[in-house]
């Protein structure tokens, strides 16, 4: 067999692990799709309601008070993939333990899967909601509001993805991360504009509205013309920090991931 067959091989055999994968972290959600469904979109929309009932008035010199409900969605439905997907990034290789140990590719598939499959029903969600708000006329979308959309849900996968990759394998590595993670996504829901929009002056200014997420965030939230689009000093920065981000977090997989076998 010459390389290129081989390589195109391996390629596909890649591929089809990764969407059985997938395909297999889907199931038992969607098994009764009704109610896989129900989860899906209520999630987001039920923590948006209740937190626009108890915190509208006592946030209101911190929040934009009009349309504050859709506001807070535009928030936690990415914060909710995130955080769902860190969770699980931290236990991800002691569930699939017999296959750690063959190629790398695989323990790379196993990795992203989770993150994939909440991607996958973020998109779902994000998109219901504007075919909502579009039908019955509740805000006044963007012309380019699909394609900004799918920028807002990309970028936060990118962001998300690499952040998992990293804490699957120092979470083996450094066992009490484990325990360190609900503290830290703690703290990066008080700092991350989901629920409330603060103004810092500066280059702490820069940092909150240039993380990835609150990139994410601003983005579909201009979307539902909710926002002015970011500053071209943010979404530059926005995006050095992304691509940097996901570089150091492949690199550090790569090197990890060849002692996951002794580890586990």
């Amino acid at each position: 067999m010459s390389k290129v067959s081989q390589f195109e091989n391996n390629s596909a055999v890649t591929r089809d692990f990764f969407l059985y994968s997938v395909l297999k972290e889907l199931r038992p959600k969607y098994r009764i799709w009704f109610f896989g469904l129900l989860w899906t979109l209520g999630q987001p929309f039920f923590s948006s309601l209740v937190v626009a009932y108890v915190f509208q008035n006592k946030l209101s010199t911190f929040i934009i008070p009009q349309n504050y409900f859709f506001f807070c969605f535009g928030g936690l439905s990415f914060w909710t993939f995130f955080s769902s997907a860190i969770n699980q990034s931290g236990l991800v290789f002691q569930n699939r333990m017999k296959l750690v140990k063959s190629s790398a590719n695989s323990r790379f598939c196993i990795a992203l899967a989770p993150v994939t499959a909440l991607f996958l029903e973020l998109l779902f969600s994000l998109y219901f909601a504007l075919v909502v708000f579009e039908l019955f006329n509740i805000l006044s979308p963007k012309p380019l509001m699909l394609l900004g959309v799918f920028l807002s849900a990309l970028l936060a996968f990118i962001f998300t993805a690499s952040t998992a990759l990293f804490i699957s394998v120092m979470s083996l590595e450094l066992r009490d991360l484990r325990y360190l993670i609900p503290f830290l996504i703690q703290l990066g829901f008080l700092t991350t504009p989901i629920i409330y929009e603060a103004s810092l002056p500066g280059i702490w200014g820069t940092l909150y509205h240039s993380t990835p997420l609150a990139l994410a965030m601003r983005l579909y939230r201009w979307t539902l013309g909710l926002h002015t689009f970011p500053s071209s000093n943010h979404f530059l920065t926005g995006l050095v920090i992304t691509f940097f981000w996901g570089v150091f977090c492949s690199l550090i997989f790569q090197s990890k991931s060849k002692k996951l076998a002794e580890w586990l």
